[in-house]
């Protein structure tokens, strides 16, 4: 009992300093916004236009997105490939010389976040037509209720693996360094199926990407063509590099795990090494890639830190669970070194979050 106090008593800054990071957490930026149109929505145009083009607040991607503009029949006037004249704007040529009446014009995009928007708006060209109001219900498709719940899944399952395997090394290397070798190759095996699970669900991502960003069904989503194009954006490309990354840190893992204490000291090293480049690719594809350096640095801190917490400590009780009688001897030597790498954790996670 007066054990159970002491582990309690070791305990108790992480609970207060976790407290803290909840009651000062900042919401989270949003999807890329749509700042202007030209033409603008529901103008009134003298003459037909020559191109339409889209501008937004970020960069945004244009793989497998598209700009379609309709006349009142639903029929189609642009040219069907869209280009980019900055980062941030996409254009598509129109038709010449459009006759008079009202123009639907429905968008898709990649979000500097890496997820797919959509919208639509209208102009006019010398008045309106029949129907002023456009014809967006008719044209604007959603992404399959499928798509969606599969590629939202898919981002969860990539970013919860991302953050075990990263805190699961952060774990073993800092707080469990003294567990019997045992018990350190059961939690080296579930690393390697977890990097191997990341892996899997990382290039799975490419086509779920496909599907969400184009509105494609699944079967049209796993084709060659799809893939390829995904591959080719910043968020293929961190797929791959992340599903390289854990495929190889499985390996190590695995290594690891029958090692027998041999040559362990290089391959913890590699371990390492393979994280931190993990814990990367999710900044490199988001949000932070566009928004200057000092976000780019906070945000991979801010990864870093969360892993290392939520991940670590997932490992640190599994441990303590698997480690049968020598449980309270473990903890007794585990637990504050936990705590002293959780406070580091959450004090970054306040100063990156707040950045």
């Amino acid at each position: 009992m007066a054990r159970l106090r002491a582990t309690a008593r070791r305990c108790r800054p992480v609970l207060v300093a976790t407290l803290i990071a909840l009651a000062t957490a900042q919401a989270a930026s949003a999807h890329s916004v749509l700042i202007a149109t030209e033409p603008a929505n529901d103008s009134i145009l003298e003459t037909a236009p020559e191109h339409v083009l889209l501008r937004f607040d970020e960069g945004v991607e244009s793989a497998l997105g598209s700009i379609r503009v309709f006349n009142g029949d639903g029929e189609r006037v642009d040219a069907e490939t869209i280009s980019k004249p900055r980062f941030n704007e996409v254009t598509v040529e129109l038709d010449s010389d459009l006759p008079r009446g009202t123009y639907t014009v429905a968008w898709r995009v990649i979000s500097a976040d890496s997820d797919p928007i959509n919208g639509a708006f209208v102009f006019h060209v010398e008045a309106p037509g029949s129907q002023p109001s456009g014809i967006a219900v008719q044209v604007l498709e959603d992404t399959p209720v499928v798509v969606s719940g599969l590629y939202t899944a898919g981002r969860f399952f990539d970013f919860a693996l991302l953050l075990l395997c990263a805190g699961g090394v952060a774990s073993l290397v800092l707080a469990l360094g003294s567990a019997a070798r045992e018990l350190r190759s059961r939690l080296y095996g579930l690393l390697g199926v977890l990097a191997t699970a990341l892996a899997a669900v990382a290039l799975i991502g490419l086509p779920l990407q496909g599907a969400a960003a184009s509105g494609f069904s699944l079967v049209d989503a796993f084709s060659w063509d799809v893939v390829s194009a995904v591959a080719d954006t910043r968020y293929g490309e961190a797929s791959l590099i992340r599903a390289s990354l854990a495929a190889t840190l499985a390996l190590v893992a695995l290594a690891l795990r029958s090692s027998e204490g041999r040559g362990e000291l290089p391959l913890t090293a590699l371990a390492v090494v393979l994280v931190a480049g993990m814990i990367v690719t999710p900044s490199a594809s988001g949000h932070a890639s566009v928004s200057g350096p000092l976000s780019f640095v906070a945000d991979i801190a801010h990864i870093q830190a969360a892993a290392a917490w939520t991940g670590g400590l997932a490992f640190l009780v599994l441990g303590l669970v698997l480690a049968g009688d020598d449980r309270w001897p473990l903890a007794t030597r585990c637990v504050p070194r936990f705590s002293n790498m959780a406070m580091v954790s959450v004090g970054v996670l306040i100063i990156a979050g707040t950045i």
